[in-house]
């Protein structure tokens, strides 16, 4: 794929608005309009190590249908697509990347919640299948019965938004035990069974208050927003709590992937999570995984009793970060696919 061609780059979007417009990732903000400063500092630690391949990138959100133009030179990078489709284009571009795991995951939600939290899951799975959930997948499975090559599909880390740069504090000083601020649900349902979101953050607020309560003593933040960019709308003191927090509560969203989990250890937040998506991000990684939320004051006092393992366990969240989700890991991952090396994150 590589020539004396200058590789260009595209934000893309048809779902919301008509979008496309072509940036330059070397210029810091060229994507901060939309949100994007994560996959912007990926695509400029990319060009800076491998310019003029002749490659056309786009970035898009929750496009899958078609893109403005094909070839084998043409990656696609999808962000936001929380219903993890597969996008009908697959044939005609040289690899895609996809920010929100690259298969909806069921049974796994199952394991988790009430009989109703359980219900909700499978109400929320037969919506993704109605809005466009599997035509993608059948169509790229009779076009490989057919014999027709597919490029790639590949994992790629949600990233952050928020992304105030603030000064690091060392584990031992940060004064808060945990943070949370966000929105338990921000949209009104058109069905009246509550979302997954909505009753997993209830028993979430449930647990957390508990804590509390029985523990006046221990700082918690705690801050319930109308939506997620209400919570981050001051993100210089979003970034700041989580840097100032020993752990971050990390509940799931409308999909299991979240910001949450990248800005948190970006700063060095240890994340507790009740459910873990699948993808390579968090294989391994050193998370405090909950089988309920009801856990949660027992096993935080368990590990406020260990506070050499909670050093070690931080250092281990921030070289986490460096060595799987950052920006350097992932444009050397898109590198190694230029290249004809194996895409692999946990190396």
């Amino acid at each position: 794929m590589s020539g004396l061609q200058k590789n260009r780059y595209y934000h893309f979007r048809e779902d919301y608005e008509n979008l496309n417009e072509e940036f330059d990732p070397t210029q810091v903000g060229s994507l901060a309009e939309y949100g994007y400063t994560y996959i912007e500092g990926v695509l400029r630690e990319f060009e800076q190590q491998n310019p003029n391949q002749g490659l056309i990138f786009y970035v898009t959100s929750w496009t899958v249908h078609r893109l403005p133009t094909y070839g084998d030179n043409v990656i696609a990078i999808i962000m936001q697509d929380e219903f993890s489709r597969e996008p009908k284009y697959r044939e005609k571009v040289g690899a895609v990347f996809h920010a929100c795991g690259l298969k909806p995951v069921l049974w796994r939600n199952l394991k988790y919640g009430s009989f109703m939290e359980k219900f909700a899951n499978i109400l929320a799975y037969a919506r993704v299948l109605a809005r466009d959930g599997m035509s993608g997948r059948i169509r790229s499975l009779f076009l490989k019965l057919k014999g027709q090559k597919l490029a790639p599909l590949y994992d790629i880390p949600l990233g952050f938004y928020a992304n105030e740069p603030v000064e690091y504090i060392p584990f031992s000083q940060r004064e808060k035990i945990m943070s949370f601020a966000g929105s338990v649900q921000h949209r009104v349902a058109k069905v009246k069974v509550p979302s997954p979101k909505e009753q997993a953050r209830n028993r979430m607020v449930s647990a957390l208050t508990a804590l509390a309560e029985n523990h006046p003593e221990l700082p918690v933040h705690y801050r319930k927003t109308s939506n997620y960019k209400s919570s981050i709308a001051s993100t210089e003191s979003y970034t700041q709590e989580l840097m100032n927090s020993k752990f971050c509560l990390v509940p799931r969203g409308a999909n299991l992937e979240t910001f949450r989990f990248y800005e948190a250890i970006r700063c060095g937040c240890i994340p507790i999570m009740e459910v873990i998506p699948t993808t390579p991000f968090y294989k391994g990684a050193p998370i405090i995984q909950l089988n309920d939320w009801s856990e949660l004051e027992t096993k935080v006092l368990e590990l406020l009793a260990k506070p050499e393992y909670l050093e070690a366990l931080h250092q281990d969240v921030l070289a986490w970060w460096d060595a799987v989700c950052s920006e350097k890991k992932v444009a050397q991952q898109i590198e190694n696919h230029i290249a004809g090396r194996p895409v692999n994150y946990l190396v």
